[in-house]
């Protein structure tokens, strides 16, 4: 019973906002990190992208996108003390251009439909899939993220369940398309875990013609 108690406690924020002040800012890569993930990013994404990173935890790759170039990067996250853990360490790095946000994606976010040209997640679905009512939320964060993509936009989510586990749950939003990867190295908390990638796309028409990104 215990164990289900704290995996629960994963999509909460105060599983978060109990745990020390050092431990947030230590960083840990629970899921794959940047060097295992930048080949991935860079295909998809461009250095004039506006791009959402989901609840960045510990994890140092927003971090590590914006000292590889990309300089309109915003994350969000619903831990206001890892919020300012990051803020304190960008400020130092002198990492002026990085934006914080405090927010639950389930309840939605605080801007105007179609802000980004990518959104990446990498294990925060997961989290709120912890909650009791995980799936209903999991679909409600789904639905903001496709309403905060432009046209067209991308959105990359890397998980700790295969594809045939979360292909059903993405496929309740209706993306243009969804490439799904394969498994992802590891250079990680966890090493013997094993993680999958998928990107989902949006395209929606436009003056009935389909938007083309160069």
């Amino acid at each position: 019973m215990a164990a289900i108690v704290a995996s629960c406690s994963y999509g909460e924020p105060q599983h978060y906002e109990a745990q020390q002040d050092k431990d947030l800012e230590t960083i840990l890569e629970w899921y794959a990190g940047y060097d295992v993930l930048r080949p991935l990013l860079h295909r998809h994404l461009h250095y004039s992208d506006s791009i959402l990173v989901l609840g960045p935890g510990t994890s140092a790759l927003h971090e590590q996108l914006y000292e590889s170039g990309y300089r309109g990067i915003t994350c969000v996250d619903f831990c206001s003390k890892v919020l300012q853990a990051w803020r304190k360490r960008s400020a130092d790095a002198g990492h002026s251009s990085l934006k914080y946000q405090h927010a639950d994606i389930v309840t939605g976010l605080a801007y105007e439909h179609y802000p980004y040209n990518a959104i990446i997640d990498k294990g925060t679905l997961d989290c709120v899939l912890c909650r009791q009512t995980g799936e209903e939320d999991a679909q409600q964060a789904l639905t903001v993220i496709h309403n905060n993509l432009k046209n067209p936009g991308t959105f990359l989510m890397v998980s700790h369940s295969p594809p045939d586990v979360r292909l059903p749950l993405l496929k309740r939003v209706a993306w243009e398309s969804i490439q799904v990867g394969g498994r992802l190295g590891c250079n990680c908390v966890a090493p013997a875990q094993q993680f999958w990638y998928c990107f989902a796309s949006v395209q929606r028409l436009l003056m009935g013609k389909r938007s083309i990104r160069t």
